[in-house]
């Protein structure tokens, strides 16, 4: 029961830190294309970044909970 709410708030958590990730890819592309930034590399960086932050964050957290 316990580990499949922590699966279940892990699991929200890394698609909550892609879709804002997503978020701000999609913020630069309006207002910073036209200013020399590429929204396609700005953005794969984004949500590979946002998707291992998510991961490592929410793993660190279970991790402190668990000691």
């Amino acid at each position: 029961m316990v580990q499949s709410r922590r699966t279940l708030l892990s699991r929200l958590w890394i698609l909550a830190s892609v879709a804002y990730g997503g978020l701000r890819a999609l913020l630069v592309w309006k207002f910073l294309s036209g200013y020399g930034v590429n929204p396609w590399v700005f953005g794969t960086v984004e949500l590979t970044s946002s998707a291992a932050y998510g991961w490592a964050s929410a793993r660190l957290v279970a991790h402190v909970v668990d000691r």
